[in-house]
C-alpha cells in the first residue's frame, strides 16, 4: 500500500495472510520524496509494482513515474528518477 503526501509517498507491506488492521498498528513504511506537483493527489503502483504513478488535481498537470527498484534502502530518490509518465 501507498499513502500519499503533498511531498512524499510512504510504503507499507503485508504478506498475503494478513490483513490490513493487523499490519497498520504497528507497521514501518519505507519515505520516498515524491515529485512536485501543484495540488499532488493521487498515487498507485504500476501493474508490475515497479514503480508508483502520481497525479495531480488539476488538468493538464503531468503523470509522473517513480521507479522503486532505484530507491532501494534510501528514503528519499533522486530527483533524476522520476520522470513524466509516458502517455
Amino acid at each position: 500500500m501507498v499513502v500519499r503526501t503533498y511531498t512524499d509517498g510512504y510504503i507499507y507491506t503485508k504478506t498475503a495472510d494478513q490483513t490490513w488492521p493487523e499490519v497498520l498498528p504497528n507497521a514501518t513504511s519505507q519515505r520516498i520524496a515524491l515529485p512536485p506537483q501543484r495540488q499532488g493527489e493521487g498515487v498507485c503502483f504500476t501493474p508490475d509494482e515497479s514503480a508508483i504513478v502520481c497525479s495531480s488535481e488539476f488538468v493538464g498537470e503531468p503523470l509522473w513515474l517513480v521507479r522503486l527498484d532505484a530507491v532501494g534502502e534510501a528514503e528519499q530518490a533522486p530527483s533524476d528518477l522520476n520522470e513524466p509518465a509516458s502517455k
